[in-house]
């Protein structure tokens, strides 16, 4: 049977399906039934060889496989891929499907498009093929706690109200840019940032990593997300001060006011919500030792998350507030660097998520980021590295918490040339304490697990994040050397402040970096 014979065989056996089966209205539950998605033929095939693979799961690397990357999506990881084959649109289940036999004497990939009518077409598509040189194909990097709008804010949240929101969506623009060119293909924004940023990088407009975003942060007043000034400190300012306008902070008290803040800040596209459960560094009004938000405005949030199928996350400091938080359904908690093994126990046993800040604990941030003046926002400081100094030995003996913990720098109020040698130096320091292995999942297949909790609201629903496997999406890095043993290959740095000023050039060992099957660094040719 020649191939054409094969394909119309194909396309009639479709047709078959799809006129016997004919699409209703309803599901069996009464629901509207939801209409596929159109399939969109890709304009290009990518085609990796010579590479090992670090799948950002297994603790070795795979070798002798190649991988094949078809449209945003891995399609295939086996020896030996060929460099011509076919595809066929299937309209009974509105996907793609690989038809097996070859297609002779055709260079590339040609896409076999059979319609509901049984109209035949074909699209024939280039296929690039990219040596890897021997080096590791590896996950794209996730970054679980950035803050894009506030990465750069010099001087911290107390200026907000002498910025303009262009100034602020220029500084996100340019953090964003930096992120993907390190290799972060994805990155979780855990306050302020609103979904109209993500459309602008969806749409090409900007370059960046995908975005999953917590929108505004939900506050009591006087917590970590009340930053208004001494001047705006009556209940009356909420309306006119600038992040409340901006969408980037909720100040409310009360179960039903925290309700409807939760539902607005859903409603205005955050993935899930971010809730302020202790005092915090860069904030004056909120003293480390501070139990913010009661029960009822705790379980506020969370009935309104729910209900939207997202979950919430929340900056907390202490013990007891982590543990009200798990009590309540909170699946991911920041910081906690006063965490102990109990907590740590409880945490693991209920699946909730874990992001700690580690390399802070440095003595040198505190003058460095400070200077040698003492204020409020350094002495908070340094009572927070004496606990967070633990964090490592206490995850040690927890590993079952180390499965649900992710990276994240959680950098705010810095200079462009200091946020990259904190995440730099945070890279190389979670190695050092965990070791390589145990930090690359973190930095890869943890946050994709992660991100995934956002259930039906996931802005990236079509494909896995943060592996290398048949179906994930096509966040991809090529690395020359091996992660699991030199951690400097994706920018691991044990200097800190003295390091470098790398502004000018980008990670050298870092040789490819595709996100979405788009490739926007490449030096292997």
């Amino acid at each position: 049977m020649n191939f054409r014979s094969v394909v119309f065989a194909c396309a009639a056996a479709l047709l078959v399906i799809s006129s016997s089966a004919p699409a209703q209205d309803k599901a069996a539950d009464g629901q509207p039934e939801e209409k596929p998605k159109p399939i969109k033929i890709p304009d290009s095939v990518t085609l990796f060889k010579n590479v090992k693979i670090f799948d950002g799961e297994s603790e070795h690397l795979k070798v002798g496989l190649d991988v094949l990357v078809v449209g945003n999506l891995i399609d295939k990881i086996a020896k030996n891929i060929p460099e011509e084959g076919a595809y066929e649109f299937d309209v009974a289940a509105n996907q793609i499907k690989r038809v097996t036999a070859p297609l002779a004497g055709l260079d590339g990939y040609t896409f076999n498009i059979v319609d509901a009518k049984g109209l035949e077409t074909k699209k024939k598509v280039e296929v690039k093929v990219i040596d890897g040189k021997g080096g590791t194909l590896m996950p794209g990097l996730i970054e679980s706690h950035v803050h894009l709008n506030l990465q750069h804010m010099i001087g911290g949240y107390g200026t907000m109200e002498d910025r303009d929101w262009q100034e602020i969506g220029a500084m996100a623009a340019g953090a964003a840019r930096s992120l993907l060119m390190d290799g972060f293909t994805t990155v979780r924004d855990c306050g302020t940032l609103q979904s109209g940023f993500r459309r602008a990088v969806n749409r090409g407009d900007l370059i960046g990593p995908r975005t999953y975003s917590a929108g505004g942060v939900i506050s009591q007043t006087s917590g970590h997300g009340d930053w208004r000034q001494k001047g705006f400190r009556t209940l009356g300012s909420r309306d006119t001060y600038k992040a409340a306008q901006l969408g980037m902070t909720y100040i409310q008290d009360g179960y039903d006011a925290t309700l409807s803040a939760a539902r607005q800040n859903l409603a205005n596209g955050a993935d899930f919500n971010k809730m302020m459960m202790g005092g915090g560094i860069f904030s004056e009004k909120d003293p480390l030792h501070t139990v913010q938000s009661t029960t009822a405005e705790i379980q506020a949030v969370v009935e309104a998350s729910t209900a939207w199928d997202t979950y919430v996350t929340a900056h907390i400091y202490n013990i007891r507030d982590a543990k009200r938080a798990i009590n309540a359904g909170l699946k991911d908690i920041l910081h906690i660097p006063f965490i102990d093994v109990e907590t740590a126990e409880l945490m693991a046993e209920n699946g909730v998520f874990y992001n700690p800040q580690l390399s802070q604990s440095t003595p040198e941030v505190l003058e460095a980021i400070f200077g040698p003046t003492e204020s409020v926002f350094k002495s908070k400081a340094r009572v927070a590295q004496e606990g967070m100094a633990a964090i490592p030995g206490v995850l040690l003996k927890v590993p079952k918490l180390l499965e649900t913990t992710v990276f994240g720098v959680d950098i705010v109020a810095s200079k462009p040339v200091d946020v990259l040698r904190g995440r730099d130096h945070e890279i190389w320091f979670w190695a050092e304490k965990f070791g390589n292995f145990r930090a690359l999942k973190c930095l890869t297949s943890n946050g994709g697990k992660l991100a995934a909790l956002t259930g039906k609201l996931n802005p990236y629903p079509d494909g896995a994040l943060g592996v290398i496997q048949e179906g994930a999406y096509a966040d991809i890095l090529i690395v020359d050397g091996n992660p699991l043993e030199d951690i400097s290959v994706i920018g691991g740095n044990p200097k800190l402040f003295d390091a470098p000023d790398r502004r000018a050039g980008e990670i050298a060992a870092m040789k490819l970096i595709m996100k979405d099957g788009v490739i926007y660094k490449n030096t292997l040719e």
